[in-house]
């Protein structure tokens, strides 16, 4: 790991010490109430991952100020929501939600997406999509399911990543680097298996095709959004977990994560200086802004807060921690770009 990437992610640490407060609330605190009827009739398209599509004929409810709703922003509004449109997510997710429309509005009615954080664990490959989680598990089971399945499909990723360096002409310390990164990849798949093992969840692996070998764009564009943003971030709160988990075994697991996963981001940025010289400047310029949406989602998806019990026992940066660790990151490694 280059000092580059330590010195950017002692920064992010210290933003997000920085920003830390003492915590209040408690999980009952926040519990949402159940109550509040439906505008209209609502259908659950699909549900996969960290994320409930809900389709309502009608329109936008009545209880969710539009702003919400375009901002993906939590609110006790959202929540009564999305726990009124599932109801067996009361006990899946604790009813930590934030919402955001995902549809433009037709005559049909819009699309409101009901989610909370997911991990961000490893790279994933092109194409993948997370895969449904059972209904019956807590918010805790369901973030270490959750990683175990995006380590163990981040190992397809960097040996595809390996593949498809040798086939464009790419150093070969750079595939080593990405078979290495597999390897990694498989310890960590082991390392969460085992801790959610430990919480009562045996996580059904995927199989995933990543397809054949892609153009060099396609390389650099996966590139930049999974290596240079998420599996930057993923490193940083790694490092945190491995600080402030209550669970010594989420610590002890974290640490050796967290070492790897820098390795990871380094490799990510050696990866992009190789390949986006051999770019277009218009192919570079979609890159910057990749990158820049990427940071945008991350901000987005975790600024829903996480059940204090869970958030304590896995060790998760606070929403405030977490906003100010990010703008740190992102603001430190686009100008790197």
């Amino acid at each position: 790991m280059t000092s580059r990437i330590e010195r950017l992610l002692r920064r992010a640490m210290l933003a997000g010490l920085a920003a830390a407060s003492p915590r209040c609330a408690s999980e009952t605190d926040l519990a949402p109430p159940t109550d509040v009827p439906m505008a209209c009739d609502a259908s659950v398209e699909w549900q996969v991952g960290c994320d409930f599509h809900v389709r309502l004929a009608c329109g936008a409810p009545s209880t969710i100020r539009a702003e919400l709703l375009d901002g993906g922003l939590d609110s006790d509004a959202c929540r009564r929501f999305c726990l009124s449109a599932v109801p067996s997510a009361s006990s899946v997710r604790g009813g930590f939600w934030f919402c955001s429309v995902i549809a433009a509005p037709t005559p049909q009615g819009i699309v409101v997406r009901c989610g909370v954080p997911c991990p961000i664990d490893g790279r994933r490959p092109t194409g993948f999509q997370d895969p449904p989680v059972p209904a019956d598990l807590d918010v805790t089971q369901q973030f270490l399911a959750t990683s175990t399945i995006l380590e163990a499909v981040s190992v397809v990723a960097f040996e595809h990543l390996a593949r498809e360096l040798a086939h464009h002409g790419a150093p070969d310390a750079l595939r080593l680097r990405a078979l290495r990164a597999a390897e990694d990849e498989r310890r960590h798949t082991l390392a969460m298996q085992h801790l959610a093992r430990s919480a009562g969840v045996e996580p059904a692996l995927p199989m995933h095709d990543p397809g054949p070998v892609r153009a060099l764009f396609a390389l650099a564009y996966e590139n930049a959004v999974e290596g240079c943003v998420r599996e930057f971030f993923g490193a940083l709160v790694a490092r945190w977990q491995s600080v402030h988990a209550d669970d010594p075994a989420v610590r002890v697991a974290l640490r050796r994560i967290a070492v790897d996963e820098a390795r990871h981001a380094d490799l990510a940025w050696d990866v992009a200086a190789w390949v986006e010289p051999r770019l277009s400047s218009d192919e570079r310029a979609c890159l910057t802004r990749a990158r820049a949406a990427a940071w945008d989602e991350l901000l987005d998806a975790w600024r829903a807060p996480w059940p204090e019990t869970a958030r304590r026992r896995l060790g998760l940066p606070s929403g405030d921690e977490v906003d100010a660790m990010l703008q740190a990151l992102r603001q430190e490694s686009l100008q790197a770009a």
